[in-house]
């Protein structure tokens, strides 16, 4: 992996989004991860908008195994369809106020994952 420090540049005078700061998917592509993770297993909480979403998107060209919590699993839904890919990418219903739901949350995904 290349240092994170040729980056530095792009980020001293921030315009925001759509400035020269690379993305997060443009960041793995530069480093050469695209399909590298094959075998992991990733899960991101709270998928359900903002850098959660962001962060799902580039991570699924990595070819680890997804696993994306989110309360609301419409809307998260309606923001991750493009990724959504059974097997590889999950979204599982999880509520992080409610050990109830994170016990039944963690028995799917230890079930999808074989782990």
């Amino acid at each position: 992996m290349s240092s994170l420090s040729s980056y530095a540049a792009a980020h001293l005078d921030p315009q925001g989004a759509g400035d020269a700061r690379p993305t997060a998917l443009q960041i793995i592509q530069d480093e050469g991860a695209e399909g590298k993770l094959a075998g992991k297993v990733i899960i991101i909480t709270r998928a359900i908008s903002g850098i959660s979403v962001e962060t799902a998107r580039a991570l699924s060209v990595t070819g680890a195994t997804l696993f994306l919590l989110a309360r609301n699993r419409s809307e998260a839904e309606k923001n991750l369809t493009r990724i959504l890919e059974p097997g590889r990418v999950s979204l599982i219903n999880l509520d992080l106020d409610s050990f109830t739901s994170i016990r039944a949350g963690a028995k799917e995904i230890l079930a999808t994952s074989k782990g």
